[in-house]
This record gives C-alpha cells, structure tokens and sequence, in this order.
C-alpha cells in the first residue's frame, strides 16, 4: 500500500516494532516435542524404516505376510507406518481426532482377521524398530512414547 501525500520525516508513520522474542529456552519439552524430534533424526540418520518395521513384523506374524500379497512397492505399508506416526505426533499435541481415526482402523483390521492385542503390539514393534533406527530414542523419548500410545490406544469412548 502506498503512502499519499506531502509526508516530512516527522509525519511519518511510525514503523511497526516486532514483539519482543519470548525466552522458551526454560520451557520442558512436550511428549509430542520429543518425539516429533526422535523422529526427525532418525529419518535423517537411517531415512525409510518401513522395510525393517515390517520385517519384525513379519517375524513375530508370519500370517500377516500374505494380507500384503498385493503390495509390490511397499506403499501399503509405508502408509500405514506415516498413519501411524502422524497419528501418535497428532495425538501427542492433543489433536482429538487422532483416537478416532487409530479406532476406526482397529476396526478395519479386524476385518482382516487383525486380533486386538495384535494391532496394539504393532505399536511395541513400531518402538522396537525406531530404538534400533537411533541414538535419538532416549528414555525420556522412550516415556513419551509409552504415554502417547497407551492414551491413543485407550478403547474408552472418544469425546
């Protein structure tokens, strides 16, 4: 936007002064902090982690091997690992709809014969296989972690 008009330095306006930056160094980080930055690192140390997840997979299951027949580029299964990690981080900074959306793919996997106990112990070889991607899995991560998915995985009803 322009100025109009016969403007002398003292007319004119006063230029806008940033707010002053606020100190957040003292301020602990929060679950969703620790873990979105385990993360980053380790996508930055060891980069795609879907075929080591669901090699242990495989391993503990061997059943569910053949639900993944169709899936020649492994997108099936890198999807449903971004799902779960958006999920956890969207969960960890309180984002409600996270637990819906871990809910209805319980469900949906029930119809693939996915029993409960199993799809919430993909979570524990999810965490498995991140500790092994990372020096950055701390026990400070580790605990964050823990919190954040006993809360998502919380059958009790969503509000």
């Amino acid at each position: 936007m322009a100025l109009t008009g016969p403007f002398t330095v003292n007319q004119m306006p006063e230029p806008i002064v940033p707010c002053e930056t606020v100190d957040m160094s003292d301020t602990p980080p929060t679950d969703h902090d620790r873990l979105f930055q385990a993360f980053e690192q380790i996508a930055g140390r060891s980069g795609d982690i879907t075929a080591a997840l669901y090699e242990e997979v495989f391993r503990r299951w061997p059943t569910y091997e053949a639900l993944f027949a169709l899936d020649g580029g492994d997108t099936v299964k890198g999807a449903m690992l971004e799902q779960c990690l958006t999920a956890l981080l969207d969960h960890a900074e309180g984002t409600p709809s996270a637990r819906t959306i871990v809910a209805v793919e319980r469900s949906n996997h029930h119809s693939y014969g996915v029993v409960d106990a199993d799809f919430c112990a993909f979570f524990e070889v999810l965490e498995h296989v991140l500790k092994q991607s990372g020096e950055a899995w701390s026990p400070e991560v580790s605990a964050a972690y823990r919190r954040t998915v006993t809360s998502l995985l919380d059958p009790a009803p969503v509000n």
